[in-house]
């Protein structure tokens, strides 16, 4: 027998905790969880370090990034788990962007970390296209948009919008000249982006002024200065409109009898040769008066619509009435105008005067004339009185910024071109200048219209059609179309040009035939014809010149292609040109006078298009000869003067062979004097009357002295042997001749030398009568550089004279 215990021992179960995850500062209950539960005791924590506290069955993260291993333990039972702790991100917060304007750049997004320790990098997204952000920063592209924006970092999030708005742009309002009484004065504003631009409303004083708002005008009612609010409904801006009063009692207003005059002849001569909607009008002040400075204008646009009417002298208060005694009688196709200078110069206006007066006279002009385009040359300057050139260059200025509002007004800036080398009197260009307005003209747009074809001109037989400058014709046996006027054969100096096409018809010979015949009959075979010459081409091309001086002879022209070739036939004083294709000759005859013209066919269609006529304008046809001969004419035209022109009324500038007579030439001529008035005589000048040879009779009596006027020292006295006298009732006929060098001028009388005149001024003559009935004639000219054998022997001959007077000092003497 034996005993032994048995000691049974209680199943206290087990323990099991959770692991934990903490965030810095959170605290969570620990979940222990026993598995007999009724053998729960109370647990007690152990763990190393300070990353953790436990209290009352919670755990709390005191440091974030660690892992602490906790030991729970009962009396009888224990358990381990882990706490892992993790940082305190924070959040991200990003302020919406509001009222961003279209194309901004670079606004700043704002945003804020809870936790700036654990800031970082931001990426932006979103949808479409109406912004952009570039590190970091936003650039609107498209107003009116609402855009949602999404920020994100590697620990964070968050979304803002981004509102953007449309960029109208800003509007700016000049202030703005009005005048009472006159046309209402146009606004200028601007919106800077155009396609936001609005319909304006005004605020104003409605007792001094009226705002049409559709026209965009500003009429006064009263002098004053006053202040207007344009505004719409994104826009506004305040400008000032100064209303102005004109004394029209002030002396810039008096026009000059003779001035009245002169428009009044003006007017009559756009009458006679204007064409509304056609013609280009020159007008303005002496730079653009043919008698005294622009004397070439003609030659200038020979050919061409244009007539030129400027007043020396005058101002803008002067073509202010000139308005209403001319231009609001015509419609030009467009105005080139020359103004201000004497605005300036001569009635003292300060620049805001000027400005002012400047502008009203063009409104007026435009009120007068709504369809014809104005271009404006600028005002140019004069090479003294420095405060002067300041007012200028200052009025230049305003006016160049007040015109850009004017779609009826074109400033042309010839004032920087114009420079002092360039004037021949310290104010005028010199005549080879000219070509800086008509080159500025031409550049700045303005198209000017070839001369019409004249009312009346026809043919007597074949179609022509004026208006489509065309003429046809056909023929089975040789006809000609004599070219008529007015139903009668035409007679004169004429160009004539287009393009031919000739058609085969028949069999035989085929030709067309540009014939000049002086009996104006188609006979160029005929001896009875004072000129038969003919240029013919063949169907076969040949291009051939028949039947010069009467003989029959032929001359080769050219060959041309019969389906389109160009022509030209040019007869004048004593010359025919004849121009096939590009060929050019020139046949010279003193019967060549006074011809007639014809188109001929035989066997053939013919059809000429661009059919240009010029006839009765001998200055436009000699332009053209010029243009194509090989050799300028060499003929002087006869000038008849009337008692009523003055010597300022449309002087003749010498000119030979197309230029103008300098130095080295000799020029000789007859003069008719007829009948006379008060104080006749005739004038010879040197550039300019201060220094002038006269053929003088001061006082009335028939004795015409050989005076003369130096540096406007007038000589009107003259030894037995210079006086030439008139008979009542009888015509005094005298020869002259006029022979200059590099520098001096000898002046001859029927033949005998009566002036020398050593160093003279200028580089041009000028022939002028006054108060008589006179006419210039049988006019020859010599110069060194067309003619120098000619030349040459005529000094050779007078050199003895040369020499007597090679050491005399600058002045006049008497021979």
């Amino acid at each position: 027998e034996a005993t032994f215990t048995v000691t049974t021992l209680i199943d206290y179960g087990t323990l099991a905790v959770e692991n934990v995850n903490l965030a810095v500062g959170e605290e969570k209950t620990i979940n222990a969880v026993f598995s007999k539960p009724d053998r729960e005791e109370e647990i007690t924590y152990a763990f190393e370090g300070n990353a953790i506290e436990i209290k009352d069955g919670k755990v709390k993260a005191l440091q974030g990034g660690q892992i602490v291993m906790v030991t729970a333990a009962t009396e009888h039972i224990q358990a381990t788990f882990t706490v892992t702790t993790q940082y305190d991100y924070g959040t991200l917060t990003v302020n919406d962007v509001e009222g961003a304007m279209e194309g901004a750049k670079g606004i700043t997004i704002e945003y804020t970390f809870s936790n700036p320790d654990f800031a970082e990098p931001i990426e932006y997204t979103f949808e479409g296209n109406d912004i952009e952000i570039v590190n970091g920063r936003i650039n609107v592209l498209v107003g009116g948009k609402t855009i949602v924006v999404t920020a994100r970092t590697e620990h964070h999030e968050a979304t803002f919008t981004v509102t953007t708005l449309i960029d109208y742009g800003t509007l700016a309002v000049e202030d703005v000249i009005a005048w009472v009484g006159y046309p209402a004065s146009e606004l200028d504003f601007t919106f800077s982006k155009t396609d936001y631009a609005e319909p304006l409303t005004f605020e104003y004083d409605a007792t001094a002024l009226t705002i049409n708002a559709d026209k965009k005008t500003v009429t006064a009612l009263k002098a004053g200065e006053f202040e207007v609010l344009a505004k719409s409904e994104h826009f506004a801006d305040r400008f000032k409109v100064k209303a102005e009063t004109v004394n029209k009692s002030d002396s810039r207003y008096n026009v000059s009898a003779d001035n009245n005059n002169r428009i009044a002849g003006k007017l009559s001569t756009y009458k006679n040769m204007g064409n509304n909607g056609k013609t280009t009008l020159f007008i303005g002040d002496s730079f653009f008066d043919e008698r005294w400075f622009w004397t070439n204008f003609d030659k200038t646009y020979a050919g061409k619509d244009a007539i030129i009417s400027g007043v020396s002298g005058s101002t803008s208060y002067d073509w202010e009435h000139f308005t209403e005694t001319f231009l609001k009688f015509v419609s030009p196709k467009q105005v080139a105008m020359h103004m201000g200078t004497n605005n300036v110069y001569d009635d003292k206006d300060t620049a805001a005067q000027a400005v002012s007066a400047l502008q009203r006279m063009f409104y007026v002009m435009h009120n007068a004339m709504p369809e014809t385009h104005i271009y404006w040359f600028n005002i140019s300057q004069r090479s003294y009185d420095t405060d002067k050139i300041a007012i200028v260059s200052l009025v230049n200025s305003q006016m160049t910024k007040w015109a850009k509002g004017r779609t009826w007004l074109t400033v042309i800036d010839t004032s920087s071109k114009l420079t002092n080398d360039m004037l021949k009197d310290n104010v005028h260009p010199k005549l080879e200048h000219y070509s800086v307005f008509v080159n500025a003209l031409k550049d700045a747009g303005a198209v000017i219209e070839d001369a019409p074809v004249k009312e009346g001109v026809g043919f007597t037989a074949g179609t022509y059609n004026k208006d489509a400058k065309t003429f046809t014709t056909s023929s089975g046996t040789r006809t000609g179309a004599v070219l008529t006027d007015g139903g009668e054969a035409y007679s004169g100096n004429f160009a004539i040009s287009g393009t031919a096409k000739i058609t085969e018809q028949n069999d035989g010979h085929h030709f067309f035939e540009l014939l000049v015949s002086g009996t104006g009959k188609h006979d160029w075979y005929s001896k009875d014809s004072a000129l038969p010459a003919a240029n013919i081409v063949f169907s076969d091309g040949r291009s051939e010149i028949w039947g010069y001086r009467s003989g029959g002879s032929r001359d080769s022209l050219s060959k041309v292609d019969v389906k389109s070739f160009t022509f030209t036939v040019i007869a004048y004083k004593g010359s025919v040109l004849f121009k096939s294709g590009s060929a050019v000759k020139v046949y010279t005859d003193a019967d060549i006078k006074d011809t007639y013209f014809s188109f001929g066919a035989e066997n053939i269609q013919l059809e000429v298009n661009n059919l240009s006529i010029v006839i009765s304008d001998d200055v436009a046809v000699r332009a053209k000869y010029d243009e194509l001969a090989p050799t300028p004419s060499d003929s002087i035209d006869d000038i008849v003067r009337t008692k009523s022109q003055s010597v300022g009324d449309y002087p003749w500038i010498a000119e030979y062979k197309g230029k103008t007579l300098n130095r080295h030439y000799v020029i000789s001529g007859k003069i008719d004097i007829t009948d006379t008035s008060g104080n006749p005589h005739v004038g010879f000048d040197f550039d300019t009357y201060a220094n002038r040879i006269l053929l003088w009779d001061n006082q009335t009596n028939g004795q015409y002295k050989v005076g003369y006027a130096y540096n406007s020292d007038h000589k009107n006295d003259a030894p037995a042997n210079a006086i030439y006298t008139k008979e009542a009732g009888k015509t005094l006929t005298l020869e002259w001749k006029i022979v200059v060098t590099n520098s001096d001028a000898y002046f001859y009388v029927n033949g005998d030398l009566r002036l020398v005149w050593k160093n003279i001024p200028g580089n041009s003559l000028t022939l002028n009568t006054q108060a008589m009935d006179a006419k210039f004639y049988d006019m020859t000219a010599k110069t060194l550089a067309d003619d120098k054998a000619e030349y040459e022997k005529i000094i050779s001959d007078m050199q003895p004279t040369i020499d007597a007077y090679k050491n005399n000092a600058a002045g006049v003497y008497r021979a």
